[in-house]
């Protein structure tokens, strides 16, 4: 069984609040369950008595509540991890007229929407999402290592 390097990827950029993603440790398949999919899977409740669609998602709840070995728990990026990332980069650049302007945006109020715009004054939009995305997928990478598990990139 080998998990989907991409699969996992995708989660880490994403985070949600509201949600959790495992590994499927049997199928290598990734799978998200919402927080309210757990407090309903955690009722008495009958699978039936749930609207159509929204008994899928509950079965899958109850399942990893009744079988947690069977699943790894993804990690989940902080707040600040995507903050982290972008400083990262701001340190990576060779320009030091840039590196400064990108130093300023971080600092400064609208953090995000002051670093895109540096990003697209310096041309550098690609430079930056081939950044962040050489550094998801060496977290993930790492996480598949830390945790003993094979993955493919296809």
């Amino acid at each position: 069984m080998k998990v989907l390097l991409d699969d996992i990827v995708d989660v880490m950029q994403m985070p949600a609040e509201d949600e959790k993603s495992y590994v499927d440790l049997e199928t290598g398949e990734v799978i998200t369950v919402q927080d309210e999919e757990f407090e309903e899977a955690a009722t008495d409740k009958p699978l039936e008595s749930f609207p159509d669609w929204d008994q899928g998602p509950i079965a899958l709840a109850r399942e990893v509540l009744r079988h947690p070995e069977r699943y790894r728990k993804l990690p989940v990026a902080g707040k600040n991890a995507e903050k982290k990332i972008m400083e990262r980069f701001r340190e990576s650049i060779d320009d030091p007229v840039a590196e400064e302007a990108l130093k300023d945006a971080l600092s400064g109020p609208e953090t995000l929407r002051s670093f895109k715009n540096v990003l697209s004054e310096f041309s550098m939009e690609k430079d930056w999402f081939r950044f962040r995305e050489r550094f998801y997928r060496s977290a993930a990478v790492q996480w598949c290592r830390k945790n003993n598990m094979e993955y493919r990139s296809d």
